[in-house]
């Protein structure tokens, strides 16, 4: 998957090379962010178990801090690549004012959701007055609330991504192959 990032990234910047725009620098960042978050990942091999098999001895200590790190990192990838792809309907729609609009929507949502949970995570994870590490890595049930809401936000604005621009699409006076051609490669988002 993340060599499937690399190519569709770096194809990207090579034809977009002599101009490129907002949205080129953010899937840059967000595909550094998520290269981040994988090199993290490594180092946690040893616990990539079914939880019921993971002593608790190895969820403590640095285990914790990295966990928490790296889940600030996702929410900073997840936020680049949203905005990314919004910042680029954003420039092939420019002449649609509602489209416009709906875009700069679709852009505050994924930055509130993106601000909401990494606060929520800072809140959840980082240990209060008199507590340790430790002590944040055996109380789950301060995330448990939050991530299924986030989930069901980030679900909820990729749909939004995906439908957005198939009436614009839909609404084009060319003829109907070629437009069908057009849907088929917006709703490749559907995938």
């Amino acid at each position: 998957m993340m060599a499937s990032a690399l190519v569709t990234t770096g194809g990207r910047l090579y034809a977009n090379r002599t101009q490129l725009a907002w949205s080129d620098y953010c899937c840059t960042a967000g595909l550094g962010f998520a290269v981040t978050e994988t090199s993290l990942m490594f180092f946690q091999l040893r616990i990539a178990r079914h939880a019921w098999n993971i002593p608790v001895c190895w969820l403590l200590g640095d285990t914790v801090k990295l966990r928490f790190g790296r889940s600030l990192i996702t929410i900073m990838a997840t936020l680049m690549a949203k905005t990314s792809i919004f910042l680029l309907l954003h420039q092939i729609f420019t002449l649609e004012r509602g489209m416009i609009i709906a875009i700069r929507i679709g852009l505050a949502a994924t930055c509130a959701v993106a601000m909401v949970s990494f606060a929520s995570q800072c809140w959840n994870d980082i240990p209060r007055a008199g507590e340790t590490w430790d002590d944040v890595a055996l109380k789950f049930d301060r995330i448990i609330v939050w991530s299924p809401a986030t989930s069901i936000m980030y679900l909820l604005l990729d749909l939004y991504m995906f439908l957005l621009p198939l009436p614009v699409v839909a609404r084009l006076s060319w003829p109907t192959k070629k437009r069908l051609k057009a849907l088929a490669v917006f709703s490749t988002g559907f995938l």
